[in-house]
């Protein structure tokens, strides 16, 4: 539990481990440590992470760029290096700093279902959907974020008619009358295109509906 020196609450996080020791970083994230980890949590919302595993408790005093300093039980310091590329790519997302998320991705780093939900859960799900390869989630996030060809594409691979009629509402919203379209022919939904080419004034295809109908 984090508190400000009014002593009210600021954050708080469960832990299975008691927590021997922290200290705020630059970011003003609270790094700690528990009795077999060094983690981090930001000070708003519920966003933590883990830096490392240890063998015995450790007591951190500083940390900085990926450089934890720490006491040991006897006394000692140990300096060690960990991989924060998670913490930095949160950091830049919490900092909504979009070109540093996009330069962190390309390396290619990051991969997982952990951080494909991270990225769900903070709202950015045209983010996600270039990690995510199974084809219903794609569409699932493809349509949350409006990139509405991709989810044409996926709902096409899939073949279920339910995900055209989803797709087709969201296009409509949207104003993409040609996935729409695209979406009611596949479907075979002749009296919403029929309705469609009405309110849209196409005429000369409502004229052939007609003699399909």
């Amino acid at each position: 539990m984090v508190l400000n020196k009014n002593l009210q609450v600021i954050n708080s996080q469960k832990e299975s481990s008691k927590i021997k020791s922290g200290c705020f970083d630059e970011s003003n994230s609270f790094v700690y440590s528990t009795s077999t980890h060094v983690k981090y949590m930001f000070l708003e919302g519920k966003t933590t992470g883990t830096f490392k595993s240890t063998y015995e408790p450790q007591y951190v005093s500083f940390f900085m760029n990926n450089t934890i300093f720490a006491l040991t039980r006897t006394g000692e310091m140990d300096i060690s290096t960990v991989d924060n590329t998670d913490y930095l790519f949160k950091i830049a997302l919490k900092n909504r700093n979009l070109a540093e998320v996009k330069e962190i991705l390309s390396r290619g780093q990051l991969c997982g279902r952990s951080i494909i939900c991270y990225l769900k859960e903070q709202g950015y799900s045209e983010i996600a959907l270039f990690f995510e390869k199974d084809t219903k989630q794609r569409y699932n996030l493809a349509l949350a974020s409006g990139n509405l060809q991709v989810a044409f594409e996926a709902a096409q691979e899939l073949k279920e008619p339910q995900l055209f009629d989803r797709l087709a509402q969201s296009a409509l919203q949207l104003g993409n009358y040609g996935i729409t379209e695209r979406c009611y022919q596949i479907n075979r939904s002749f009296e919403k295109l029929n309705f469609f080419y009405a309110v849209t004034g196409s005429q000369e295809k409502q004229q052939k509906m007609s003699q399909i109908s």
